[in-house]
């Protein structure tokens, strides 16, 4: 459980703002939306939506955020698709808690 936290801070240090942010909360929204859109017609556009979704999407936050070289350097680091160096799913949990967290940390501070 501790390098979960500790992967989700080196997430959070590349998603600083909250468009950025939204937009990953989005991802995995759309992710859900197109997996059951699969699920209920079994249309292989759906299928194929879902892993397509956070290379656009995230991409566009990151160009937003202004550091997209940067994580795209980081994931290339870490040899995985993303800068935490994560697997998909703990990523798409990352993605759907880290708006919240967010917005914790600001009313904290």
């Amino acid at each position: 459980m501790r390098n979960f936290w500790k992967n989700f801070d080196y997430y959070m240090f590349y998603h600083r703002t909250f468009l950025n942010l939204f937009i990953h909360f989005c991802t995995s929204l759309l992710q859900i939306y197109f997996a059951l859109g699969f699920w209920h017609t079994r249309s292989l556009y759906f299928l194929f939506a879902i892993p397509l979704v956070p290379f656009v999407t995230d991409g566009i936050g990151h160009l937003i955020e202004g550091n997209f070289i940067q994580v795209l350097t980081a994931s290339r680091m870490r040899g995985t698709t993303n800068s935490s160096g994560v697997d998909g799913l703990t990523n798409f949990i990352y993605r759907l808690i880290g708006l919240p967290i967010w917005f914790y940390r600001k009313l904290l501070s």
